[in-house]
């Protein structure tokens, strides 16, 4: 954990050093919020914020969450924070979203900061992906909105 703690504090620091503002991490809502915030002191720490935060950020960071196809629908750009601490199904998750979205990602193990210009240009470009994960991955019968699925589905069973 220690380990673990360190390498993100690192990259929270150089993260915050190129976007010259302080990095809010959305924590898990089973984790401890006071460990959090006494390692992470130049850090907001928040829970149960995290779509708010999102909307409101031009990056997020992430390893690996649900929360992140919010930040797909509003092109927020994303860096992949991959790791293997939490074992192989995480891992795998984490190398499948960077492929498919060809996400900028950051080692943690490896934790050396890339070139900062050719990074913030590679960040752009890989908001240019996400449609095509949107259309082929989040999106259900095309342009048919969530709610209608469901009530025709309801409907078939009423």
């Amino acid at each position: 954990k220690k380990i673990y703690f360190k390498n993100l504090k690192d990259i929270f620091d150089w993260m915050s050093k190129i976007f010259k503002q302080k990095v809010v991490i959305c924590l898990h809502p089973t984790s401890n919020i006071f460990e959090y915030k006494d390692y992470f002191t130049n850090c907001i720490i928040t829970k149960y914020e995290t779509e708010k935060n999102i909307s409101e950020s031009s990056v997020v960071m992430f390893h690996e969450s649900g929360s992140i196809t919010d930040a797909i629908f509003k092109k927020k750009k994303i860096i992949s924070l991959s790791t293997t601490i939490f074992g192989s199904y995480v891992s795998k998750r984490i190398e499948l979203y960077r492929k498919r979205l060809n996400l900028v990602s950051i080692d943690l193990e490896n934790n050396t900061m890339p070139e900062d210009q050719i990074f913030l240009k590679k960040l752009q470009e890989s908001v240019k992906n996400y449609k095509y994960y949107i259309d082929n991955y989040l999106k259900s019968d095309n342009d048919c909105p969530g709610i209608d699925k469901i009530m025709k589905t309801i409907k078939i069973y009423f």
